[in-house]
Parts: structure tokens; sequence; C-alpha cells
């Protein structure tokens, strides 16, 4: 399996994990009554960094592995 294609769903993993790790602190945040710290769109960042990814994989085996 090529770098591209390994890292696409470790990326996704990560996504999902930094995600609910700031959801849950938000949650812990409104329960203590204080105000949360600002939200980061991690799950836009995430989609746009595995679009990227995606077409850079394509683009490698359309091109290399000819």
């Amino acid at each position: 399996m090529c770098m591209f294609c390994t890292v696409i769903p470790a990326t996704a993993t990560v996504g999902i994990a930094l995600n609910a790790k700031q959801k849950r602190e938000v949650k812990e945040y409104l329960e203590k009554g204080k105000t949360p710290k600002k939200e980061i769109p991690i799950m836009p960042l995430t989609f746009i960094a595995i679009g990227s990814l995606v077409a850079v994989s394509v683009a490698t085996h359309s091109f290399l592995y000819k």
C-alpha cells in the first residue's frame, strides 16, 4: 500500500478523535457553567485534508504506476 493510501484512513481517524474530544470538552465547560473555548472547525478541516490526500493519491497512481 502506498504512503497516501495509508495516510487517508489515519487522517480520518485522527479528525474524528479530535472532533469528539473537542465536543466532550465543550460539554464539560457548559456543565460547569463556564464559557467554552473557541471551537476549531475540525470536521471541515479533516474533509479538506482527506480530499487533498485522495487527489494526490489518484494523481500518484495514475502518473507513476501506469
